[in-house]
């Protein structure tokens, strides 16, 4: 049986049978182009929707009332798009109210700006902790050797650091209380310190929530030698600002 095959000029063998594929570009329909061009139109559409100044004006007022009406009526808002920004001065809450503004149909993000209620606080605010330095002879409130209860002149200081305090209701304050270090049980004994400066400065009309007691035990002497001086010295308390 003869197996053998003949091919032609350009190699295919004889009988077989060549397909030509190629791709056709249609070019793109104006249908096309239409759907192209009205989902641009949807999408600017919406954009303005969501920020157009109508839009904004009518949620911030839904806002405002809203605030109103849960009895914030101090508090301002602004408004860009759907994200509100509310303006709470100092003494209300501002989870409460950022409560109220999440619950409002239309918004979808919340930030609280803290601003001081007046400018004669804002005034009473500036230079704090200068302030609180000046009225405690740079952070020395005195404690007689071994005892938590401050010294008659550390009392009067302490009830400047009060009214300076009271001026200013946004601020919030750490109250540090220190050893020598060659007082025992020097950590114990600082804490009680600065326990009883918070119960004083709370019963002089400071918030207990923007007091917090710090016991540094011997960390920060002022004095390392030796002595009475020195001992005399380290034997104290401290106000430092933390926020305001």
């Amino acid at each position: 049986m003869d197996t053998s095959t003949t091919t032609t000029d350009d190699g295919i063998p004889s009988g077989t049978v060549v397909v030509e594929t190629r791709t056709v570009r249609r070019p793109v329909g104006k249908v096309y182009w239409v759907g192209a061009v009205i989902v641009v139109l949807l999408l600017t559409m919406g954009v303005g929707v969501s920020r157009g100044p109508g839009i904004e004006q009518a949620l911030k007022e839904d806002v405002q009332a809203a605030l109103t009406d849960a009895g914030f009526d101090d508090v301002n808002v602004s408004v860009d798009g759907r994200m509100v920004t509310a303006n709470v001065p100092t003494g209300v809450e501002a989870d409460e109210v950022k409560k109220v503004v999440s619950e409002v149909d239309g918004v979808s993000a919340v930030s609280a700006m803290l601003v001081y209620a007046s400018y004669a606080e804002a005034r009473d605010c500036a230079d704090l902790q200068a302030k609180l330095d000046k009225a405690t002879g740079n952070q020395r409130i005195p404690f007689s050797g071994g005892s938590s209860e401050p010294s008659r002149e550390g009392t009067q200081m302490l009830r400047e650091v009060a009214r300076l305090l009271e001026a200013c209701e946004s601020s919030v304050v750490y109250v540090g209380g220190h050893t020598d270090p060659g007082t025992r049980f020097g950590s114990t004994l600082s804490l009680d310190r600065a326990k009883v400066m918070t119960r004083l400065l709370k019963d002089w009309g400071v918030g207990k929530d923007r007091l917090e007691p710090r016991g540094y035990g011997d960390q920060f002497p002022i004095d390392k030698s030796r002595g009475a001086s020195a001992r005399a010295k380290n034997e104290r308390g401290s106000i430092v600002v933390r926020s305001q």
